[in-house]
C-alpha cells in the first residue's frame, strides 16, 4: 500500500492540469527574474499545456516522468560536491532548518522526490544545502564573511550557480500532467527560503506575493488536496514575515484552509497549530485594514461598525480555538510546540484587541498576556537547551543560527515596543540576547538586531517622556531618582546630547496612519546613507564618553531594583505623548537597519506625525 506519503506523491503524478498563467504585472512590480535580469516576464506559470504537448505520462512507479535530459542524478558520483549537497541537506538542513510538524512531509519526502524529476527544485536545494553549510561555519572560519553584505553568503559562489540555474530552468519549465501547480509553488517555496539566508526583504516578499497569488487562483483537481494538506499551512504561516513587514500578500481561499479554527476539538496539536495559523493570516489582514480605518473613517461611519463586528468575531475564535487547544496539548508530549502556539496565541488577542484603537496606552491592559508571551517563550529557549548527551550537531539542530519558520523572535521584539511594563520589556530583550538565541534568525527576524532595535525604542520613550516632564515642569507622581543607577548614570537611557535621530520631513498627516509607503522610506534612507559613519563615530563615542550608555547597558535595569511603584502600574509612567506610535524597519545589511519612528507632535496645534530616523547598528 504504501505510505500516505507515497501515495499523495503517486496522487500528484495523476494530477490534470488545474491553474492558469500567473501574468508577472499581476503581483506587482515584477518576479524575481525580471528583477534580477531586468526582462520582462509573465511570472512562474507558463501557458496551460494540452495533452499532446504536455511532456509525458506518469511513470510506472506513480513519480513524476523524468524529464528527457534528467536521469536519476547519474553525474552524482559519490563525493561530488552536488551529491555531498543533496545529502547535507536530507541529513542536516531538513531537521535543522525546518520545523517538525505538519510541514514536515513536504520538507522531507515531497522535496526529495521532486529533486529527481525537475531540475528548478533540484537545484534550489542544493543552493540552500550549500547556504546552511556556509551558515553553520562557526564564526570567523569564513574568511570573506566579513567583506561581504548578507551574513557572508555572497561569497558562496556554488550556492549562487545552482540558484541561478533553478531560476532558469523553472523560466523554461513547462506543465505536466503530473504537477501543474504543485512544482511553482514548490519552487516558490524554496526560492523565498533562499532569499530568507540572504536577508533579501524585498525578494522574499516578491515570491511570497507570487505563491499566494498562484494559490488564489487554483482550479478543484485532485492536486488541489495535496496542495491544501502540505502546501497551504506553510504559505499561511508566512503571514508574519509578509504583514509585519508592510507586504499585504493574496488571500487564501477559504476552500484551501485545512481545519476551521472554531473547530470544538482537535485530534492533534499539529491539527491545532495549522488552524492557529490559518486564524492569525486573516487576523493579520484584519488588523492591518482596521489600523488603517479608525485614522481615515469618521466615527459614525459604518465601515467602523463592521471592523467592530469583525473583531468580535476574530476574538469569538481565538478564545474557541483556545478551549480546543488546551484539551488537546494536556496530553503532548512536546510541550515545546505547545509553548509556542500559546506565544503567538496571546500576541494574536493583543493585536486584534487593540486594532480599533489609536492610543498606545491600550496595550497596557494586555500586562498578563505579554507576561505569557515572555513566560512561554523563556521556557521554548530553555527546552532547546536540553539536548540529550552532548553531541554538538544535536545541540545545532535544536537551537540553529537559521530557521525557515517564524518562532519566538517576532514575539518578544513585540513586547519590547508595545508593552510598557519597564522590567518586563527587557526581560524580552534580555531573552533576545541569550546565547542561544542572539546569533539566531527566524526568516527576516534577526535577534540580534531586534534586540538593538526594540532597546532604542524603550530609550526613545523613556527619554522623551522625562524630557517632556523636565520641559514642562510638572514632576507630580514622578520619583526621578528611580531612573538613575547608584552610580548617576540614567538607567537604560541615552543622553539626550548623543540622540542619533534624523528629523524626517515627509509629510503624514495626523489623520493618517503612521506610516510611510515603503518605497519611498527606503528611498528617503538611501538618502541618509552619509549618516551611517556618523551614527558609528557616535556608537562607538558611548563607550569611550563617561556617563554615557551603549543600548548592549539598557538590561541591568531588568531587576526590580530601582524601580519607583508608579513605574511598574499603567501607565508606567510613559504618558501618550511619550510613546511610540509605530516604528517601520528597513533592513539594510548585515551591518544595521533603519528605523523610521512617529511619534506624537510636540507644538500644540501640529497637522503631521513627529517622524525621525536613526541608523541602528547590530
Amino acid at each position: 500500500m504504501g505510505t500516505p506519503a507515497d501515495q499523495e506523491m503517486t496522487a500528484l503524478s495523476r494530477a490534470p492540469p488545474a491553474i492558469r498563467k500567473v501574468k508577472c504585472d499581476e503581483t506587482k512590480p515584477a518576479c524575481i527574474r525580471c528583477t534580477k535580469t531586468g526582462r520582462k516576464c509573465d511570472g512562474y506559470l507558463p501557458p496551460e499545456q494540452t495533452a499532446s504537448n504536455a511532456g509525458g505520462s506518469p511513470g510506472s512507479d506513480g513519480l513524476p516522468p523524468l524529464s528527457p535530459s534528467i536521469s536519476f542524478f547519474s553525474d552524482w558520483a559519490g563525493g561530488s560536491r552536488e551529491q555531498r549537497a543533496f545529502e547535507f541537506y536530507r541529513n542536516f538542513s531538513v531537521p535543522s532548518i525546518f520545523s517538525d510538524g505538519v510541514a514536515s512531509t513536504l520538507w522531507k519526502k515531497l522535496v526529495p522526490h521532486f529533486c529527481h524529476a525537475e531540475p528548478a527544485i533540484r537545484h534550489a536545494v542544493l543552493a540552500i544545502s550549500s547556504l546552511h553549510e556556509t551558515l553553520a561555519l562557526p564564526p570567523g572560519s569564513n574568511p570573506t564573511a566579513e567583506e561581504e553584505d548578507n551574513y557572508g553568503l555572497l561569497a558562496n559562489t556554488f550556492a549562487s550557480e545552482q540558484y541561478g540555474k533553478a531560476l532558469k530552468h523553472l523560466r523554461e519549465w513547462k506543465p505536466t500532467d503530473a504537477s501543474p501547480a504543485t512544482v511553482p509553488l514548490l519552487a516558490c517555496l524554496l526560492f523565498i527560503c533562499i532569499e530568507f539566508m540572504l536577508g533579501d526583504e524585498a525578494a522574499s516578499q516578491l515570491h511570497i506575493t507570487q505563491g499566494r497569488s498562484i494559490l488564489s487562483q487554483l482550479k478543484p483537481s485532485s492536486e488541489v488536496e495535496i496542495i491544501k494538506k502540505h502546501f497551504v499551512p506553510i504559505y499561511s504561516r508566512l503571514a508574519l514575515a509578509s504583514f509585519l513587514f508592510g507586504s499585504f500578500p493574496s488571500a487564501i481561499p477559504p476552500s484551501l484552509k485545512t481545519t476551521p479554527a472554531t473547530k470544538l476539538f482537535f485530534s492533534t496539536v499539529d491539527e491545532a497549530e495549522v488552524a492557529l495559523y490559518e486564524l492569525i493570516d486573516d487576523g493579520l489582514r484584519f488588523t492591518a485594514q482596521a489600523k488603517r480605518a479608525v485614522y481615515t473613517c469618521p466615527p459614525t461611519d459604518p465601515t467602523l461598525l463592521d471592523f467592530a463586528r469583525e473583531q468580535q468575531d476574530f476574538l469569538s475564535k481565538l478564545s474557541q480555538w483556545h478551549v480546543a487547544f488546551v484539551v488537546v496539548s494536556a496530553l503532548d508530549v512536546s510541550p515545546s510546540k505547545g509553548k509556542l502556539c500559546m506565544v503567538y496565541y496571546h500576541a494574536a488577542r493583543i493585536a486584534v484587541c487593540t486594532a480599533m484603537d489609536t492610543l498606545e496606552t491600550a496595550f497596557d491592559a494586555h500586562t498578563e498576556a505579554f507576561v505569557s508571551i515572555v513566560s512561554s517563550s523563556a521556557e521554548f529557549v530553555h527546552a532547546s537547551r536540553k539536548i540529550p548527551g552532548r553531541d554538538p550537531s544535536k545541540a545545532a539542530i535544536a537551537m540553529p543560527k537559521f530557521v525557515f519558520d517564524t518562532e519566538i523572535i517576532p514575539p518578544l521584539y513585540y513586547v519590547s515596543v508595545k508593552c510598557r511594563h519597564p522590567m518586563l520589556r527587557r526581560a524580552a530583550v534580555d531573552l533576545l540576547k541569550q546565547d542561544a538565541v542572539t546569533m539566531r534568525r527566524e526568516n527576516l527576524w534577526d535577534a540580534q538586531m531586534l534586540s538593538e532595535i526594540g532597546n532604542r525604542c524603550i530609550c526613545i520613550e523613556e527619554v522623551a517622556a522625562r524630557c517632556r516632564q523636565e520641559s514642562l515642569d510638572i514632576t507630580t507622581g514622578w520619583d526621578f531618582a528611580s531612573w538613575e543607577s547608584p552610580d548617576g548614570v540614567p538607567t537604560g537611557l541615552f543622553p539626550v546630547e548623543h540622540d542619533d535621530s534624523i528629523d524626517c520631513d515627509y509629510p503624514v498627516p495626523l489623520f493618517q496612519y503612521p506610516q510611510i509607503p515603503k518605497l519611498i522610506d527606503r528611498q528617503l534612507n538611501a538618502g541618509q546613507e552619509w549618516t551611517k559613519e556618523v551614527a558609528g563615530d557616535t556608537a562607538r563615542s558611548r563607550h569611550a564618553t563617561p556617563g554615557s550608555m551603549s543600548t548592549r547597558s539598557t538590561m541591568s535595569s531588568s531587576s526590580s531594583s530601582g524601580w519607583a511603584a508608579h513605574r511598574l502600574e499603567s501607565p508606567f509612567g510613559l504618558p501618550e505623548y511619550a510613546r511610540i506610535k509605530n516604528a517601520l524597519i528597513d533592513k539594510g545589511s548585515k551591518g544595521g537597519s533603519w528605523i523610521t519612528v512617529f511619534m506624537d507632535p510636540m507644538g500644540a496645534g501640529a497637522a503631521h506625525w513627529k517622524v525621525t530616523k536613526e541608523y541602528i547598528r547590530r
